[in-house]
């Protein structure tokens, strides 16, 4: 009777998917996680680490023809989550996240406001809307996680992704054509440059956000190649895979951000036994990099230096110019959420050099939150960015090592993500959120370890 019904369940589910009806198909996997609560509570993780790759390699559920399958797992990750939710752990997870938690309450009320003051409302909603799902998904994986090989499955689908991501990125640039069908993609997720082709891997986002993905796959590599010495050869190439698909992805951004990264982790290293040769290495790829890459790259990055021949420069240029006019007008509440798209195409900004007639994103995530929202919603969002770093940073000399690993391969991947903010148009980075519930969870389950060993 039990096999029959789980049977009708997944028919169900299969029947409700093809229709595309995600809470309908929600529900009939409901059984697998009622029978007292056992399946939910066992595999919580597991759940959270499907939702994660099916958000990421999203070009799988293109291919399968799911639309609705990421809200079908997020509904059953949620299932999951509060079955398997203890009081004991509400409690603590609460007290471990206080600050960053708060920022994105107070950030999710702040962009809620604006609605009533933006030009238009629909695209407040739809930002509104946009924070909250992240916002969910971080506490979906600040509650679900229960242990530190919880923390582990979570960093190995990451990298997982990242890899898979990455091959697809580089085989496409030596290939010279799409992996995937441009009518799976869609206009975002494929660009050109002289001739070239501009993969975004396996993610249906832009270049530029898959980028950014491949750079917080590539610090938490960097990280564990230095720390893990049993395995240090094999992060060292995964990290280096995903530096060489940044580089050939075209995305100046997210390279810059890459190297300041590299930086910053070599300072931190300085005392590492690895220091010398991996400052060696580093310089060595670096001039392997400069002599290899072809000429079409290396082009990408020199109009750099003459903006007045390079419309992408001119064009960033003016959304920063149009962004501190908005918020010099508008310092309290800003334009309204998802509203700076409205006045940069209006005929108020028409005379800024480099302004196109079409509707665009800041692509400077700072100012465009300060912009929409206000100096309130400004200060909250840096808040919770820097709240989240220092919690990191605090786990990076935890008591056990493996909370410190953890926490310093989350940290830098969550730095470089956040000086890619300067350059990206949208929060909505799967990975920034990710790591914001993770660094939730990890305090709490440090807190926990401290108190058991003291007590033993």
């Amino acid at each position: 009777m039990t096999f029959l019904i789980f049977a009708a369940a997944l028919a169900g589910a299969a029947v409700a998917l093809s229709l595309d009806q995600a809470l309908l198909a929600a529900a009939f996997l409901l059984p697998f996680a009622l029978p007292g609560g056992r399946v939910a509570i066992r595999f919580t993780a597991l759940c959270l680490a499907v939702l994660l790759f099916f958000q990421h390699n999203d070009i799988l559920i293109a291919i399968l023809g799911a639309s609705q399958l990421n809200k079908v797992l997020a509904v059953v990750a949620i299932v999951s989550v509060a079955m398997s939710l203890r009081m004991s752990d509400l409690r603590a997870t609460l007290i471990a996240g206080g600050l960053p938690l708060v920022c994105w309450l107070g950030l999710f009320i702040t962009f809620g406001i604006t609605i009533t003051i933006a030009s238009d409302r629909l695209l407040a909603f739809n930002a509104t809307e946009r924070l909250l799902s992240m916002g969910v998904l971080s506490l979906l994986f600040a509650f679900g996680m229960r242990s530190l090989g919880d923390i582990r499955l979570i960093i190995g689908v990451l990298l997982a992704s990242m890899i898979m991501s990455a091959s697809v990125t580089t085989y496409v640039y030596f290939n010279g054509a799409p992996v995937f069908s441009p009518e799976l993609r869609g206009a975002d997720a494929i660009a050109m440059w002289d001739g070239q082709v501009r993969s975004s891997g396996t993610t249906l986002e832009s270049v530029p956000m898959s980028a950014t993905l491949l750079l917080g796959g590539v610090m938490m590599a960097f990280v564990f190649a230095m720390r893990a010495p049993r395995y240090r050869w094999w992060f060292a190439a995964i990290a280096a895979l995903g530096a060489a698909a940044i580089l050939l992805s075209f995305t100046r951004s997210a390279t810059l951000s890459l190297g300041l990264a590299g930086l910053f982790m070599l300072w931190r290293m300085r005392r590492h036994p690895m220091f010398a040769r991996t400052a060696a290495a580093m310089a060595i790829a670096g001039f392997v990099a400069l002599a290899a890459a072809p000429a079409s790259v290396w082009e990408k990055f020199g109009a750099l230096g003459d903006a007045s021949n390079d419309s992408t420069v001119l064009r960033r240029n003016s959304y920063q110019i149009i962004g501190a006019e908005l918020l010099s007008q508008n310092p309290i509440l800003g334009v309204g959420a998802g509203n700076y798209i409205v006045h940069y195409a209006s005929d108020e900004f028409r005379f800024v050099p480099g302004r196109s007639e079409e509707p665009r994103p800041l692509h400077n995530v700072y100012l465009q939150v300060a912009a929409e929202s206000g100096f309130i919603g400004a200060i909250f969002f840096v808040t919770m960015l820097g709240a989240t770093a220092r919690m990191l940073f605090d786990l990076t000399v935890s008591a056990h090592q493996r909370v410190r690993l953890y926490g310093e391969a989350l940290l830098f991947a969550f730095l470089a993500m956040a000086v890619q903010f300067i350059f990206l148009s949208s929060t909505a980075v799967l990975y920034f959120w990710v790591i914001i519930g993770l660094a939730i969870a990890l305090k709490r389950i440090d807190t926990d370890l401290s108190k058991h060993q003291f007590r033993t």
